[in-house]
């Protein structure tokens, strides 16, 4: 999907050879910074602003994210859209919402497709596993009991 994005940003503007590849590279980096900025947004919503500038001085460090973030082949930010998600879902919407396992199952199908189409099936169990970490907090956080632990997983 990525090379089909960019084929199709080359043919708009004119773009080509290097300097198409280093404004891609900066389209990507974009991104990334962006689901980094969100989910530092859902910390600062969570624990305050010491806890999210420990969080980002964690993420200026990474050796991971400098290595990948600029990567076409990977657009790393996918690998973090169906874990954003969910935690998004879940924070505001999810309790308010009338059908909250239809939307849930929804929500996430197209998450986890879009990871598809824009990265293939790599990392997947990761993707996966990252995608449902938030059910687990938010049923710690919000003292859910069992039952409504297990429909709300499923859903996912």
């Amino acid at each position: 999907m990525q090379a089909f994005l960019f084929g199709a940003l080359c043919k708009i503007t004119g773009w080509r050879g290097y300097e198409a590849l280093d404004i891609f590279r900066w389209i990507v980096s974009a991104f990334t910074a962006l689901a980094f900025a969100l989910f530092l947004f859902w910390v600062f919503l969570n624990w305050g602003l010491a806890t999210t500038v420990l969080m980002l001085i964690c993420l200026v460090f990474s050796q991971w994210l400098t290595v990948y973030g600029r990567n076409l082949f990977w657009v790393f930010s996918a690998f973090y859209i169906p874990f954003l998600t969910a935690l998004f879902w879940l924070h505001w919407r999810e309790m308010k919402s009338q059908r909250p396992l239809q939307i849930t199952f929804l929500l996430m199908f197209g998450a986890v497709f879009l990871k598809f189409l824009f990265t293939g099936f790599e990392y997947m169990t990761t993707v996966m596993v990252m995608a449902v970490s938030p059910w687990f907090f938010y049923a710690i956080d919000r003292r859910w009991n069992a039952k409504r632990m297990v429909h709300s997983f499923l859903a996912a």
